[in-house]
Parts: C-alpha cells; sequence; structure tokens
C-alpha cells in the first residue's frame, strides 16, 4: 500500500484509455500468436485472419461468399488448409460423368470440403 502511494499515479481518462487499448493489443497479438505458432492444428496453412479469429467465417457466411472463399482457399493452399482456428478442410473434387446425368446436363466437376471439427 505505501509502494502505491510513493508511485504518486494519477488516473486520466487519457491514461486509462491507453492501458485499455493496450491491453486489448495484448490481448489479440497474443492469440494470434498462439493460433498461428503454438495451437495444435498450427501447422495446416491458412489466412492468418480467417485462422486466427472465427468472426471471418460469419462474415463471409452472412455476405453469402462461402463457395468464393473455399475455392480461393483450395486454388491458393490446395490439400488441407484451415478456414477457422479450429476447423481444418480437405477439399475433395467430385465427377459426375455423363451417363449418370440427364441427358442436358454435362459432365460436371464439383469441388466440396470436408470439415473437421476439433474441441480442445
Amino acid at each position: 500500500m505505501g509502494l502505491l502511494n510513493s508511485l504518486d499515479l494519477e488516473v486520466t481518462p487519457t491514461s486509462a484509455g491507453v492501458s485499455v487499448l493496450a491491453t486489448v493489443l495484448v490481448v489479440l497479438s497474443a492469440r494470434i500468436f498462439y493460433l498461428q505458432y503454438l495451437h495444435p492444428l498450427a501447422k495446416f496453412p491458412g489466412p492468418w485472419y480467417a485462422t486466427s479469429f472465427s468472426i471471418v467465417g460469419a462474415i463471409i457466411s452472412v455476405r453469402k461468399k462461402e463457395p468464393q472463399f473455399f475455392m480461393y482457399l483450395v486454388n491458393k493452399y490446395g490439400g488441407m488448409f484451415r478456414s477457422t482456428p479450429r476447423t481444418p478442410l480437405l477439399p475433395i473434387i467430385l465427377y459426375f460423368p455423363a451417363r449418370e446425368l440427364t441427358s442436358t446436363v454435362r459432365p460436371a466437376y464439383a469441388t466440396r470440403c470436408v470439415a473437421f471439427k476439433f474441441r480442445l
């Protein structure tokens, strides 16, 4: 108690705001560092913003851009990748031959992503 009184600290709105901002930046930096380098799924590639925050997937889903985003990730990372902090995806290319489709539909390729959910 005597140590705090001897420091003669004053709390002003500016110092409180700076303290809150510094705390938020430290917490966000620690989260990004953990999810990029220390997390068990860190070995799977993916965009840093999507593998660090789940809100990215929510925004993409609300904007209805999931197919475009997943195709972007497939083209950029190939193989298995992470699209959210806890979801690695394995793209699977499906081929539908013409004999199994109606005569009006040409052979089609479809890319599906199989999600593996991990609870850590």
